[in-house]
């Protein structure tokens, strides 16, 4: 199968004209270019495209990239394996932090009695002492250290 820049571009959610600069600094070639100058795609390049973007979405440089993509060792199917065990990795990690945030949220309401009334603390912390050192005491206590 094949495709064009246009097509490739839209499937992999970058501009034609970053398949153009990855033309340019050899990264990806295209399966070839027809008479008219337009750049075609395989599978292939496809498929390289794909840890191109793993790689890209990890905070390698381009240079990077090239190398591993291009050492004589590099396999495709390892690659896909590293880059799954990685995205678990985060996929636990972002649980964690949505599962701290939500018992955060519900101790925030228990602990200020949102259903009763009270101030629930939103705005800047700065904001919000100048305001209540003019208003109201102080309900927040820290140690030198800002800890609560």
């Amino acid at each position: 199968m094949e495709y064009s820049i246009t097509q490739v571009a839209k499937m992999a959610g970058v501009s034609a004209r970053t398949l153009r600069y990855y033309d340019e600094i050899d990264l990806l070639k295209p399966l070839y270019v027809n008479a008219a100058g337009y750049r075609f795609y395989g599978t292939e390049q496809l498929d390289l495209l794909q840890q191109i973007l793993f790689y890209r979405e990890q905070g390698l440089a381009l240079q990077q990239i090239r190398k591993i993509l291009y050492r004589p060792d590099f396999c495709l199917l390892e690659a896909l394996e590293d880059h799954l065990l990685t995205l678990e990795q985060r996929q636990r990690e972002t649980a964690a932090l949505i599962d701290t945030v939500k018992k955060t949220i519900a101790a925030v309401k228990e602990r200020d009695g949102a259903a009763a009334g009270s101030h629930v603390w939103c705005g800047s912390p700065a904001g919000l002492r100048r305001q209540r050192s003019r208003s109201q005491p102080e309900k927040i206590s820290t140690d030198d250290t800002g800890a609560i």
